[in-house]
C-alpha cells in the first residue's frame, strides 16, 4: 500500500509503513498512562487515555511531520476514524500484536475495576 493522505485542519498529512522509531514511541505511550491512585474510576481511565495518548497516537501516526499544532478534539469522527484504520491496515502485524494486547490488558483492567467497585462504598 502506498502513502495515504489526509487534509486535517487546512494541513494535508500522511502516513506510512511503520517504523522502528514510531513502534518505540507506542510502547512509550502505553508505558507513560499514569492512572494515578486505584480509586480512578472506568470514566476516569478513558479520560485519562485520551488526554494523555490521543494526540500522541497521531504523533506517531503521522510521524515525522509535527502535528502537535492540531487541536485534534474538533476534527470530525470520520476522518479520526479514517486515520486509525488506515495507519492500522497499513500495518497489519502491528494491528495483530495491539489487538492481541488489548485481548490480554483488557480483561485485567476490567476484573481490577470489578474488584475495586466491590470494595468501595
Amino acid at each position: 500500500m502506498e502513502e495515504k493522505r489526509f487534509k486535517v485542519q487546512g494541513r494535508e498529512l500522511g502516513i506510512e509503513r511503520v517504523k522502528i522509531i514510531q513502534l518505540e514511541m507506542l510502547a512509550d505511550i502505553i508505558g507513560e498512562l499514569d492512572f494515578g491512585d486505584s480509586s480512578a474510576g472506568l470514566g476516569d481511565i478513558i479520560k485519562i487515555i485520551r488526554k494523555q495518548g490521543f494526540k500522541k497516537f497521531m504523533e506517531i501516526a503521522f510521524y515525522p511531520t509535527d502535528v502537535s499544532n492540531i487541536d485534534w478534539v474538533k476534527v470530525d469522527y470520520e476522518t479520526i476514524d479514517e486515520i486509525i484504520e488506515y495507519f492500522f491496515v497499513l500495518n497489519p502485524r502491528l494491528k495483530m500484536r495491539a489487538l492481541g494486547f488489548l485481548n490480554d490488558f483488557l480483561p485485567k483492567l476490567v476484573g481490577l475495576l470489578t474488584a475495586f467497585s466491590k470494595g468501595t462504598p
